[in-house]
């Protein structure tokens, strides 16, 4: 609900103003940083930590893991796979695609890019939610867990090419 909320009330105004990407990408800093200091403020600067019972390992080779982390890694595959067949197959994935390849000649083929784009948020929220239940159950919840993993997903991102979601895979 946050991720279409922003959408609707920050980002779809921005691009009708035809605000440049870079002042979007400021914008975007300047959001994390309020968000993530108004969790800090209201909620405080400690960690917490979901209460799971204690788990003995399981031994995969030389790897030990526990069913927690088997469990994320089942899940996230699934996830992942469910995504990709997503936008491969189904006919709204493909708007998806056209839209993001080019916009302007989406919208001419009449597909509704304000109705994708937002559809498209919600999806990275609730995506972002899973993964961040799945960061929280192995390292512990905290005010700043997103900033760890922020410089990692962005050189992925732009090593998989940008807009393109299985480069960024």
């Amino acid at each position: 609900v946050a991720s279409g909320s922003l959408e609707q009330f920050v980002w779809r105004p921005l691009r009708r103003r035809s605000t440049s990407l870079t002042s979007m990408i400021v914008v975007s800093i300047g959001l994390a940083l309020s968000a993530r200091y108004l969790i800090q403020f209201f909620f405080g600067g400690g960690d917490e930590f979901y209460r799971l019972s204690t788990q003995t390992p399981v031994s995969l080779g030389p790897i030990d893991l526990t069913p927690r982390s088997l469990s994320i890694i089942g899940v996230s595959v699934v996830a992942l796979v469910a995504v990709a067949v997503f936008l491969l197959k189904a006919r709204f994935g493909k708007a998806i695609r056209a839209v993001s390849d080019n916009p302007d000649l989406a919208s001419a083929t009449g597909i509704n890019t304000d109705r994708v784009i937002l559809i498209v948020w919600l999806l990275g929220g609730a995506l972002a939610g899973l993964g961040g239940v799945f960061y929280g159950m192995e390292f512990g919840v905290a005010w700043d867990m997103g900033t760890v993993l922020l410089l990692l997903m962005f050189a992925a991102i732009t090593l998989g090419g940008l807009g393109n979601p299985f480069g960024a895979l």
